[in-house]
C-alpha cells in the first residue's frame, strides 16, 4: 500500500496513508509533496469565481462550471488522498471525471460562441459534435482509471495522450475557424473583438503542451531527485501550466 503513494524521483515529503480528514485539511498548511499541488489549483478557483460575475450567457456558465469542477476536483484529490488507499483511488477517479466535465464545458462554449452564430458551417453540427465530446470524455475517464491498475509503468504518458483526444474533438470548431477565416466583415466591431482569438488559442495549446511535457518527463525532479520534493516538482508545474492554459482559453472565448 505504501508504494502506491510514492512517486518516482520524489524521495520525501509524503504523508502517512492513514490520515484523518482533519489531518488532511491541516496538511494544506504544512510542507508536503502535495502542498503545491493543492494550492496551485485551489487559488485559481477564486480567480475564476470572480470572473463568473461577468458571465451573461448560459453556455459560459457551463464552461465555468467545468473549470470549477476541474480545479476543485484536482485540489481535493491532492488534499484528501492520504486517508487510505481506497480513498486515494476514489479521489483520482473523481479527478479524471472533473477533467472530463471541463472538456465538455469547453465544447459547449465553443459550440455556442465559435460556430453557429458566426455561420461557419452549413450543416447543423449539433447532431454529432456535443454527443461526440461527451462520449470521448467518458472514454478518457475509463482509460485513465484503468491506468491506476494496469500499464502503471507508462501511466503518465497514457493519461496525457488520452486527454489529447477530447482536446482535439472539442477544438474542431476553433480549427475550422482558423482555416476558414473570420466570418465577420473586416473592420467591423465583431471582427475587431474576435481578432485576438487565434493568438489566445495558440497560447492555450502551447501551455497545454508544456504541461504535458512536465507531466510525462518528470522534470525537474528527474534531474535532481529529492531536491524538488515539496515545491517545484513536475506536477506542481503541470498545475501552473494548466491554469495558464485555461486563462488563455477564457480570453479566447
Amino acid at each position: 500500500q505504501q508504494g502506491a503513494f510514492h512517486e518516482r524521483y520524489i524521495l520525501s515529503g509524503y504523508r502517512s496513508p492513514d490520515y484523518s480528514l482533519a489531518e488532511c485539511l491541516r496538511s494544506a498548511f504544512r510542507p508536503t509533496n502535495e502542498t503545491g499541488n493543492f494550492w496551485s489549483h485551489f487559488l485559481p478557483l477564486f480567480f475564476f469565481s470572480y470572473r463568473v460575475l461577468e458571465v451573461l450567457g448560459w453556455p459560459l456558465w457551463t464552461y465555468f462550471l467545468g473549470v470549477a469542477c476541474l480545479l476543485l476536483g484536482s485540489s481535493l484529490a491532492h488534499l484528501l488522498n492520504a486517508m487510505s488507499l481506497v480513498v486515494r483511488e476514489v479521489c483520482f477517479f473523481l479527478d479524471y471525471g472533473a477533467i472530463a466535465a471541463y472538456t465538455v464545458g469547453s465544447s459547449l462554449a465553443y459550440f455556442y460562441y465559435i460556430h453557429p452564430r458566426a455561420g461557419l458551417l452549413d450543416r447543423d453540427p449539433e447532431r454529432f459534435y456535443i454527443p461526440a465530446a461527451c462520449a470521448v470524455a467518458v472514454v478518457c475517464v475509463l482509460c485513465c482509471s484503468l491506468t491506476r491498475q494496469r500499464w502503471r509503468r507508462h501511466r503518465y504518458l497514457i493519461r496525457t495522450l488520452v486527454f489529447l483526444l477530447p482536446l482535439l474533438v472539442s477544438s474542431t470548431p476553433v480549427f475550422y475557424r482558423l482555416l476558414a477565416g473570420s466570418p465577420y466583415v473586416a473592420g467591423s466591431a465583431s471582427w475587431a473583438a474576435s481578432a485576438p482569438s487565434p493568438a489566445f488559442f495558440w497560447r492555450h495549446c502551447l501551455w497545454l503542451l508544456v504541461s504535458a511535457v512536465f507531466n510525462v518527463a518528470k522534470l525537474p525532479e528527474r534531474l535532481a531527485p529529492g531536491r524538488f520534493d515539496v515545491w517545484g516538482h513536475s506536477h506542481h508545474w503541470f498545475h501552473c501550466c494548466t491554469f495558464l492554459s485555461i486563462l488563455n482559453q477564457l480570453h479566447m472565448i
